[in-house]
């Protein structure tokens, strides 16, 4: 890309236009080349060539912030003024009634979170991690950290003898982190 390109796109990219015959800026008393356009007066015209005018870059400035966007586009300008429904999650828990509670927050919640939060096998993966029933996900991400750095090979100077402890902590934690107990 040549030097001139790139100060095009440079010049484009900040607003700034590039005229054949510099124009001075529209804001009277302003002695400043007027390098940014504005739309002058009124709403944009669709059917003709638009109207600009040219400022400097402090009273540009000062125009896009006294610019009633709203004003300014054809047609209606209620749009502008109606709420903004949220988007949640959620969103749609009041535009019906739900006497069985199935889309409520806890919806989606596993059976085995509801009979008692980790299942046998689980419970079997918690023991080989050394831990209890009620470690957190932060608990067992921590604990997971703690034995792969102890049990593996290159922390015991290429001893192989943990090898299996190093593997049964690794399928614990595969099965762990896929329960749905974990992501509570």
């Amino acid at each position: 890309m040549s030097e001139e390109t790139a100060n095009r796109r440079r010049e484009r990219f900040h607003g700034r236009v590039t005229r054949d015959v510099p124009t001075a800026c529209a804001r009277p008393g302003c002695q400043e080349e007027g390098e940014f356009r504005a739309p002058l007066g009124g709403p944009i015209a669709t059917d003709g060539p638009p109207r600009w005018q040219y400022f400097c870059l402090d009273h540009v400035r000062e125009f896009n912030a006294g610019y009633s966007w709203k004003g300014d586009i054809p047609g209606p300008t209620d749009r502008w003024e109606r709420a903004t429904r949220a988007f949640a999650a959620n969103a749609y828990a009041d535009a019906f009634a739900d006497e069985l509670g199935i889309f409520g927050r806890d919806a989606f919640a596993t059976s085995a979170a509801a009979a008692g939060r980790w299942t046998p096998g689980e419970r079997n993966a918690l023991s080989a991690m050394d831990l209890g029933e009620s470690a957190s996900a932060a608990d067992i991400r921590a604990r997971y950290k703690e034995l792969v750095r102890r049990y593996h090979p290159d922390s015991n100077g290429g001893d192989r003898s943990h090898e299996a402890r190093l593997q049964a902590v690794l399928d614990a934690y595969t099965q762990l982190k896929t329960s749905a107990a974990f992501r509570q």
